[in-house]
């Protein structure tokens, strides 16, 4: 009878939390020995809206690839249109607005300046910037999004808006779009 009249009232203590430390130490030990990843450790980009990880991130490498490989028909099936394209002209801030992928293809090249792919191809996707607008490249000169489902595509997310205008960094005229 004295062991049972023990162990209910160490049982009583620990619930009630007369043993704080104790209590403790026994919910971070089980913490430990089974451990529940968060939704954010399993997808860092769930804030973002992505649902799927693994996908994104294949789809950010094979963009980083396309990039590289100057695959400007494949890169501009990765972006958004309407697009915004921040940038500076004669030392004044201008958004441009790349209506079509026929228009991103033409103007490839003032769009994705030195700049801009540098930023794609130096990032490392376990070091991307995320927050509920989507997912940051480099310093911020480009920013992905779950895709607008209303568009009949097999990609799920987009490039929404490149900025060449990042403090610090001197845009080069000539690449300015026109």
């Amino acid at each position: 009878m004295k062991k049972v009249t023990n162990a209910i009232i160490v049982a009583t203590v620990l619930s009630v939390g007369f043993l704080p430390g104790l209590q403790k130490e026994m919910s971070v030990a089980a913490a430990v020995k089974n451990p529940s990843p968060t939704v954010e450790q399993k997808n860092p980009y769930f804030v973002a809206g992505i649902d799927d990880a693994k996908a994104f991130e294949s789809y950010f490498t094979s963009l980083q690839k396309e990039i590289k490989a100057g695959d400007k028909n494949s890169v501009a099936n990765r972006f958004e249109f309407p697009l915004t394209v921040s940038s500076e002209k004669n030392g004044e801030d201008i958004d441009i607005i790349i209506k079509t992928k026929q228009e991103f293809i033409q103007k490839y090249d003032q769009i994705l300046t030195k700049n801009v792919k540098d930023a794609f191809l130096n990032q490392k996707v376990n070091e991307l910037f995320v927050e509920y607008t989507g997912v940051m490249v480099g310093t911020g000169e480009a920013w992905i999004a779950p895709k607008n489902t209303q568009e009949n595509t097999k990609e799920q997310y987009s490039v929404y808006a490149i900025n060449d205008k990042m403090i610090g960094v001197k845009v080069d005229q000539d690449a300015t779009i026109q």
